[in-house]
């Protein structure tokens, strides 16, 4: 199927006068004719044995002035056009997204929405960024009981930021160096406490344990020490030598916080000590002479500063010695010694006194009166007790003379003039049995007259 185009002589006059266009040229889907060979391509060159022949084809359609020129095929993606320059590769884009696909398909880069491209994080300098182990090693060390903890952090801190090149080395250096300040302060205390407490008493308050070592006010009743001055060795047991032997603690009795004072605080202590020497040193006929009871009290600055409320009572000697002045009792020795003990107690309570009749006659016979009572106390004691070693007769006959002696003291507390008062003071005095106490105490197995020491404890407390 073709469409035909119609000629036009140029002769024609009604075709030169013709205004109408042209049709367009004839569009045919059937394959052209080759062109006919001119005579003027018959008279060329022979055609090369090599190329073979053809048949002619048919005779090609003039060229349509009026058509619309036909644009070039367009180059294949990535063949450049017949005769166009090459251009030079483009340079690489360092910020270009790298396009990862998906295992899905979707071509759309993983973890990055849709529509923005996929820049790369900056990289990571470590030297920009402070180690947190170093910070905290830093605050912790100023805490004075964390110093260790401190110490310990800043030597990780150190080595994380040796590896990782973090920030902060100064720091962990610094946390080193307070918390170990922090240590050698906490050294220096302990050491000073414990030469504090070498040295001198240290604080303490009633029945707390702070008093140094070395303190006499730490001894207890029992204990036997080497006291020099204000400081006691205390020893492992009273077999090794000594020149103090504890029989008594008594807890200051005040009135408020205050300082008593020395005088006062001397009454008390000598009252307390001779009210219990007999409970540790019943046989008084068996203190040795070179023995003196004695106390130790807190002066204003251990009441102060130390918070001591002791009185201390010692048993002290000139020279050392070994062994306890403690006494182990049978039942007889226990029960001789309480009864006579008890007239002995009240015969040197006043005694120590040194009363003078004239100047004090009311005062004299007040004791007097006082004995009277204690000897026939006595004497009711000494009959009425069961006794195993002791002999009977003498029990009874040493009752009887304390009886009498009780008569002449009940006489001495009435009498009216200052003579007849010291006369049966006197009296009295003769008949307190001296003989027949010797005489039980050797039946006992106590002390005799021979060998009699310091006399009556009660007597030597000052």
């Amino acid at each position: 199927m073709s469409f035909e185009q119609g000629h036009t002589g140029k002769d024609d006059p009604a075709a030169a006068r013709d205004d109408t266009p042209p049709d367009p040229p004839a569009f045919s889907l059937e394959k052209p004719a080759p062109a006919p060979v001119s005579d003027a391509t018959s008279d060329a060159a022979p055609v090369p044995d090599a190329v073979p022949d053809t048949e002619p084809g048919p005779e090609p359609a003039a060229a349509n002035p009026w058509a619309p020129p036909v644009p070039a095929p367009a180059p294949a993606p990535g063949v450049p056009s017949p005769g166009a320059p090459v251009p030079a590769p483009a340079a690489a884009n360092p910020w270009a997204p790298v396009e990862a696909r998906s295992p899905w398909g979707q071509g759309v880069p993983v973890g990055q929405p849709v529509g923005y491209p996929a820049y790369p994080p900056p990289p990571r300098d470590p030297s920009l960024y402070s180690n947190g182990v170093a910070i905290a090693a830093l605050v912790v060390s100023f805490l004075c009981f964390f110093g260790i903890i401190g110490i310990v952090l800043g030597i990780v801190a150190l080595v994380q930021i040796k590896r990782t090149g973090q920030r902060g080395r100064g720091m962990a250096i610094a946390a080193i160096s307070v918390g170990t300040v922090w240590l050698l302060l906490l050294g220096l205390t302990i050491a000073g406490g414990a030469y504090d407490a070498a040295d001198r008493p240290s604080a303490r308050r009633s029945g707390s344990d702070f008093l140094a070592a070395n303190s006499p006010f730490r001894l207890r009743t029992g204990d036997c020490a080497t006291l020099v001055g204000h400081i006691a060795t205390k020893k492992p047991d009273c077999s090794a030598p000594h020149n103090v032997e504890v029989y008594w603690v008594a807890v200051v009795s005040r009135e408020g916080n205050g300082y008593p004072g020395a005088k006062p605080l001397q009454k008390q202590a000598a009252v307390a000590c001779a009210q219990h020497i007999d409970q540790y040193l019943p046989d008084s006929w068996a203190l040795p002479d070179d023995v003196d009871p004695t106390y130790a009290i807190p002066d204003r600055e251990e009441w102060d500063e130390a918070g001591n409320r002791w009185i201390i009572c010692l048993l002290q000697t000139t020279k050392p010695r070994t062994g306890s002045l403690h006494q182990e009792l049978t039942s007889d020795q226990k029960q001789f010694l309480d009864v006579t003990n008890a007239f002995e107690d009240v015969r040197y309570e006043n005694a120590e006194e040194d009363f003078e009749t004239a100047s004090d006659l009311a005062g004299f016979r007040r004791w007097a009166t006082e004995l009277s009572t204690a000897a026939d106390r006595e004497a009711g004691r000494l009959e009425a007790a069961t006794w195993a070693a002791a002999d009977r007769g003498t029990v009874a006959r040493l009752a009887g003379e304390m009886r009498v002696a009780a008569q002449h003291y009940r006489a001495a507390a009435a009498g009216g003039d200052l003579a007849a008062v010291h006369r049966e003071f006197r009296t009295a005095e003769e008949h307190l049995g001296a003989d027949l106490v010797a005489e039980l105490r050797r039946q006992l197995g106590l002390a005799t007259e021979d060998q009699r020491g310091a006399g009556t404890p009660s007597q030597q407390v000052v």
